[in-house]
């Protein structure tokens, strides 16, 4: 489950940074440092992790969902 979340965050991350992208200017020495600083720290908010341990997707994580869905 954790993969799909990483795949989720990296359609995220390309829509955010790629052509069009509200981040399309922004640009990174190491972009695979990047990524894995995004995913790592969360910053995206597109998951969290329940009482229970197990992670979920928040509001923004089905957001980023649907979005990369209709894509």
């Amino acid at each position: 489950r954790r993969r799909e979340f990483v795949v989720l965050a990296w359609a995220e991350v390309c829509r955010r940074f790629g052509a069009g992208g509200v981040k399309e200017r922004n640009v990174q020495k190491d972009w695979r440092q990047t990524f894995r600083n995004y995913v790592e720290n969360n910053y995206l908010k597109l998951w969290a992790i329940g009482s229970d341990g197990e992670y979920f997707l928040t509001t923004q994580g089905k957001q980023a969902q649907t979005v990369a869905e209709a894509a």
